[in-house]
């Protein structure tokens, strides 16, 4: 599975880096590393972003006739409450019943 990172959260860590009191010792190496970080800034920087959402968690409730989605309401019919995932809205369904956002 892809892990996905903040850009903005990357270019502080290599900035935080830069001003790192290692590299004030030796010049040769300050150099290096600077043009490095810069290389790897700009890199980061131009990466194009990935197209990801945050994940929705939800829960089935049973209807008697069918399992409704805790997020949109969707009814699925024909389908046991061990489905994963909410056809209709995508939502992760791992909320058991009885927790606050999903109804008994």
């Amino acid at each position: 599975m892809s892990e996905y990172i903040n850009k903005a959260d990357i270019l502080s860590f290599i900035r935080k880096m830069e001003c790192s009191r290692f590299l004030k010792n030796d010049s040769i190496i300050t150099d290096v590393v600077l043009s490095t970080t810069e290389c790897i800034k700009t890199i980061v920087s131009t990466m194009p972003p990935e197209d990801v959402q945050p994940v929705v968690h939800g829960g089935w409730r049973d209807t008697g006739s069918g399992q409704e989605c805790s997020v949109c309401g969707e009814i699925q019919y024909g389908y046991d409450s061990g489905r994963y995932y909410c056809a209709n809205c995508g939502a992760k369904m791992d909320k058991r019943k009885g927790a606050p956002d999903v109804p008994n």
